[in-house]
């Protein structure tokens, strides 16, 4: 959109706010607007400055309200900023107001509005050039922070700036006992990515170390290194980017854990020991590094069921020693990949018409699906001049009871399985980049459940009853999922991503072959105490 049809509309809104009505129009101008010729333009400000500018209006017939907004640069043009208001209910002939804001990125002009007693306006726009951003700042590791450091010992802080414009000075200052120092200069080689390292001697009191970058136009970033206590001798573990737990490990793949160990004397010992299923196992050594007393270290884990927290153990000299547990909050499992799965309607011994995820061989007859009802999760049937997948429990719909009785001979209970339309979200790079069962819980939460502004579909898998796929068509994709039907009410849990491939129908008989990925939990037997019902 156009700036100025943005702010014509603006305008207007601010005009309708006021309550304007047709008798109250006048041929009059409306209020001067006063503004010192220096603060009429801005070019150059730094991110986060602090602009005032002073703002003097007078208007014969009193002054209704005084409001600004700013125009600023997005990705799809222009856009414009709720508008701040000024409101005076005397109605003055001349107000001042000092206008104070702290410049953003891509602003490109503030337009200050006033309107007199009888709605008539006026507006002025001051314009916004080269508005520069501040450097960032990085600590290595992403770690800010130091639980235990070590009197008179040299505590190295260290890490990256990164700056649109040159950057000028790069400064430590120390804070001990609430009281910083002045500032240290830190030698660097300027460049796109400037390296920074600061060799801090640890005092009594040392509650951290602040770090200054300042560019050419002097914008600059500030962050602090904190410290939480200053020791004679002890253990200290710190992890990459400061975890406290292990949000996710994988399965079948290498997790590696970093984070340096360092100590007021040298370390005799370093271990780790993985807790999994209620108990500690055997510790492994980890090799010491140099300089004894402080060295990064490196593990690698592969994930299985069960783990529950990695244990580290570090000893020293003095034999003062830490354990640091982290607790694993999940074990992620890849997905089971079915490749190739053929239905048929056609009934008879050895016609596969029934899958199952959790049964093996996971296609079945009519015969043998009976033998193993509780698991069976859908069936294929023909329904006009198409194919559908139904769940057994479609059969309490009665328009379907015909499709998929022929199916159900011999069963006397069937599971409900949720099983949906086709969805455009599953596509084949979607459904090739699901490898874990975390994976898939994002996929449905942020693909199919969430809204259309939010990327998704706005479809509520999780809340739906329905038990029958629209008509399959290849290179399309549905899900089907486990969970409860119960008095009226849906509450679908776990899913699999179905992807179909080929679909025909030849004189009656209809064929398909799809490919599925599912969770490797036995959901459809976690789920059939609340999801089976009496058949028929």
């Amino acid at each position: 959109m156009k700036r100025n049809t943005l702010y014509s509309i603006f305008l207007a809104l601010l005009v309708l706010a006021l309550g304007c009505e047709e008798d109250d129009i006048r041929s009059e101008i409306g209020p001067d607007i006063q503004v010192q010729e220096e603060y009429l333009a801005f070019d150059g400000l730094n991110v986060g400055e602090t602009v005032s500018i002073p703002v003097n209006v007078k208007s014969e017939n009193g002054i209704k309200r005084l409001s600004y907004f700013f125009i600023t640069e997005t990705a799809n043009g222009t856009e414009t900023s709720d508008a701040v208001h000024f409101d005076d209910p005397a109605q003055p002939t001349s107000i001042q107001k000092e206008i104070s804001f702290e410049a953003v990125p891509k602003t490109l002009e503030m337009v200050l509005v006033a309107f007199d007693s009888y709605n008539k306006s006026s507006e002025i726009h001051i314009p916004f050039e080269n508005i520069r951003e501040l450097p960032s700042l990085s600590f290595t590791d992403n770690v800010d922070y130091r639980e235990t450091v070590f009197e008179n010992k040299l505590l190295n802080i260290s890490g990256a700036i990164s700056s649109e414009h040159e950057v000028e000075k790069i400064s430590y200052a120390t804070i001990v006992n609430n009281e910083p120092s002045s500032e240290q200069t830190i030698d660097f080689s300027n460049g796109e990515s400037i390296s920074f390292s600061a060799q801090v001697k640890v005092v009594k009191g040392l509650q951290g170390i602040i770090i200054k970058a300042e560019n050419v136009y002097e914008g600059s970033v500030v962050d602090t290194f904190q410290i939480g206590a200053v020791v004679d001798d002890a253990v200290a573990i710190t992890m990459e980017n400061g975890i406290t737990e292990i949000s996710n490990l994988y399965a079948g793949q290498a997790n590696s854990l970093k984070g340096t160990i360092a100590s007021g004397s040298d370390l005799v010992s370093f271990s780790y020991a993985i807790k999994q299923n209620g108990s500690y196992g055997e510790e492994t050594a980890i090799p010491l590094g140099t300089p004894v007393d402080e060295f990064p270290f490196e593990i690698s884990l592969e994930g299985e069921t069960g783990m529950q927290a990695v244990r580290f153990t570090g000893k020293n000299q003095n034999n003062n020693m830490l354990e640091l547990e982290l607790a694993i909050q999940r074990v992620n499992l890849p997905l089971v990949y079915l490749k190739d799965v053929e239905l048929t309607t056609e009934i008879g011994a050895g016609k596969p018409n029934w899958f199952a995820a959790y049964q093996a061989p996971h296609i079945f007859d009519q015969s043998t699906a009976a033998q193993h009802q509780e698991m069976m999760d859908v069936a294929l049937v023909v329904r006009g001049s198409a194919l559908r997948f139904l769940s057994a429990t479609v059969y309490e719909a009665g328009s379907y009871l015909p499709l998929i009785s022929p199916y159900l001979e011999g069963f006397t209970q069937a599971t409900y399985s949720v099983v949906t339309s086709n969805r455009g979200s599953i596509t084949p790079e979607s459904f090739s980049s699901l490898a874990f069962d975390e994976d898939l819980e994002n996929f449905i939460q942020d693909k199919v459940i969430a809204s259309k502004a939010d990327g998704g579909e706005n479809y509520n898998v999780a809340g739906t009853n329905r038990r029958t796929s629209s008509d399959l068509e290849a290179n399309k994709g549905l899900i089907i999922g486990w969970g409860s039907y119960q008095d009226g009410k849906a509450n679908n849990e776990q899913f699999a991503l179905i992807y179909v491939k080929e679909v025909s129908l030849t004189d009656g008989i209809g064929r398909v072959k799809f490919d599925i990925k599912y969770p490797q939990p036995d959901y459809r037997t976690e789920y059939n105490p609340v999801s089976i019902k009496p058949y028929p």
